[in-house]
């Protein structure tokens, strides 16, 4: 009876031990917290985003523009650093009078 307790209380306190060591291990990640300004560029033909990084978590950022008559372009995703600045942009397939770029966005994940 008195073996079983003690295994019993071993396991316990090596559970614990093992739960309190994987909590350690996983230190909290902070969240990126861009700052960002959005533009149309070459004549309607191009939407540009540029965005800083002013939280303390790696970030990524994309462009999303809206394109008249042509279908949406993304531009390809950016990785930012905490502290720096980085920029990408997307062009409209084709513009015809009075299309082009109609409307910029950034997105993040």
């Amino acid at each position: 009876m008195r073996t079983r307790k003690r295994i019993r209380n071993l396991l316990a306190v090596g559970f614990l031990a093992g739960a309190a060591a994987l909590t350690a291990a996983a230190p909290a990640q902070s969240a990126p917290r861009f700052d960002c300004m959005t533009e149309i560029q070459n004549g309607g033909e191009t939407g540009a985003g540029r965005c800083t990084n002013l939280g303390d978590g790696v970030g990524e950022f994309r462009v999303h523009v809206v394109c008249g008559l042509a279908m949406d372009q993304y531009s390809s995703w950016v990785l930012v650093m905490p502290g720096e600045r980085a920029q990408t942009s997307a062009n409209c397939p084709f513009t015809l009078p009075g299309q082009g770029v109609g409307r910029v966005t950034v997105e993040f994940r």
